[in-house]
């Protein structure tokens, strides 16, 4: 990935942003076996996140940090969300202090409740204590 150049990032960055919103709508793996299009599109932004600029690093957090996708009815879409988040502030990605920090730990709790099983370990609470430990 260092071999391409910034546009080149931002492109396919939108790319596959514009699939995963389409990938939200349905659960169903392409082909039989498969991952659904969603978790693919999830994984792809979280090895994007130390390439992205701070504007489209800002941009996917308020995208992510959402209870669309916080309490999607697919845990694994909530699982693989509050890793990019993770990543987001794990690589400095986004300034989050005095009132963006207040802010961001009302949203986390905000959505708290609807966090499945199977993203517990990802929960807000454990992104919080986490990412305090910086």
């Amino acid at each position: 990935m260092n071999r391409t150049d910034k546009q080149d990032i931002q492109e396919t960055y939108k790319g596959v942003t514009s699939h995963l919103s389409t990938a939200l709508e349905s659960t169903a793996p392409i082909a039989p076996g498969s991952s659904p299009l969603s978790h693919t599109m999830l994984d792809l932004l979280i090895v994007f996140v130390p390439y992205l600029p701070p504007t489209q690093s800002t941009s996917l957090f308020n995208a992510i940090a959402t209870p669309a996708m916080l309490e999607h009815s697919d845990a694994t879409v909530q699982k693989k969300s509050y890793r990019l988040l993770k990543r987001l502030l794990e690589n400095g990605k986004l300034n989050v202090e005095g009132k963006e920090l207040e802010t961001f730990v009302e949203k986390l709790n905000a959505v708290g409740g609807g966090v499945g099983p199977g993203a517990q370990r990802v929960s807000p609470l454990h992104l919080i204590s986490s990412w305090r430990c910086w």
